[in-house]
């Protein structure tokens, strides 16, 4: 009960029908307007309110890490010490925690994690517990502890129950048990279990079409996506991407439609579209950082330096391998950590035989 909105807030039809740049609209002109009323404690909560919502829903329309987003989130704060309820401190943290993860900020992340698990587990409150256990799960496997990841994961998942909980896609900007099974899918790959991994990720498209959240459908088409990629299935890259890049541009997505174009410049390289598959991931990893995301930059770097070894770019190949190796160190950004150091390996030994190729 405590994660419906109430009625007759201008924002609620928008939000319901996930209608995010509609929103944006109502919920800024109602900021404005409830500068004419009094200062009382019921107006502060509905500040609260309206702040984190848009907060929320920015990042959706922006991009998680986005200034704009981070100074939605100012303004939400300031008023911290005036909120009353649990469900509603929890939401806001969650949102500032998305923001750090974003910005590969784990620590922070992992902190805030931490102080939503600790005000779940004092409430023994399902609603916030299933939130709580994903938000976990999502920290710790940019981490790279998978097994962890997968124990947070599970809980979530198991306290999830889909009449009572669905409507979190709405409230929490997407839904947990997509978030939670799209999750345990990318460690069951890393974990060695490759077609567990695409049923988990299947599982969790499926259910994304059905409740009809647009974000979520996209989180899960994504993630799926990126398992393909991992097994290089370039024909079910290619076909998801451009799902995922159709829907992007629908519902105005700048972070999907950016990942889209980006797994599909991949395939491009691997279809010997070398050049033109290159110059889209460089743009790629900058228009990321453009929307603050810095989650995932050594990846896409590997991803790019991947690409200029197959077009004998070995030099630009081995500088990003340092780039990325440098920014899991500074971050703590482990997930994807095995794999740089082998493709380090395999773009070193490729420029070895090059140069012994050179001098005979």
């Amino acid at each position: 009960q405590h994660h419906r909105y109430e009625k007759g807030n201008p924002f609620e039809s928008a939000i319901q029908r996930y209608a995010y740049h509609e929103a944006d609209t109502h919920l800024k002109k109602s900021l404005e307007l409830l500068k004419l009323l009094p200062e009382t404690p019921k107006r502060t909560q509905q500040e609260f309110v309206l702040r984190t919502t848009l907060a929320l829903t920015l990042q959706a329309i922006r991009g998680y890490g986005s200034p704009e987003v981070e100074q939605a989130y100012v303004g939400v704060r300031a008023r911290v010490g005036e909120v009353q309820s649990r469900a509603q401190l929890v939401r806001m943290l969650f949102g500032v925690c998305q923001l750090h993860l974003a910005r590969a900020e784990y620590a922070t992340a992992l902190e805030i994690g931490q102080q939503i698990l600790g005000i779940a587990g004092e409430e023994q409150d399902t609603e916030l517990l299933v939130e709580a256990h994903a938000i976990m799960g999502v920290i710790v496997f940019h981490q790279g502890k998978i097994q962890t990841v997968l124990t947070h994961l599970k809980r979530s998942a198991d306290l999830y129950d889909r009449e009572q909980h669905r409507s979190h896609a709405a409230v929490y900007g997407q839904d947990p048990w997509v978030a939670s099974r799209s999750y345990s899918g990318l460690a069951l790959w890393l974990l060695g279990y490759p077609q567990q991994a695409v049923q988990r990720a299947s599982e969790a498209l499926r259910y994304a079409q059905e409740i009809e959240h647009p974000f979520s459908h996209a989180f899960a088409l994504h993630d799926l996506t990126l398992i393909y990629q991992f097994q290089r299935n370039l024909s079910a890259v290619q076909q998801h991407a451009e799902a995922l890049l159709t829907l992007a541009r629908e519902q105005k997505f700048p972070i999907w439609e950016i990942t889209a174009r980006t797994l599909h410049a991949w395939v491009l390289v691997e279809q010997g579209q070398g050049e033109t598959g290159i110059a889209i991931l460089r743009w790629g990893i900058d228009a990321r950082l453009a929307v603050g995301m810095t989650l995932r930059i050594p990846y896409q770097q590997a991803r790019l330096a991947e690409a200029c070894g197959k077009n004998n770019q070995l030099e630009e190949g081995l500088v990003l391998m340092e780039r990325a190796l440098a920014t899991t160190v500074r971050t703590g950004e482990g997930w994807w950590e095995a794999e740089l150091y082998r493709l380090k390996g395999e773009l070193t030994l490729q420029q070895e035989k090059q140069k012994a190729k050179i001098k005979t």
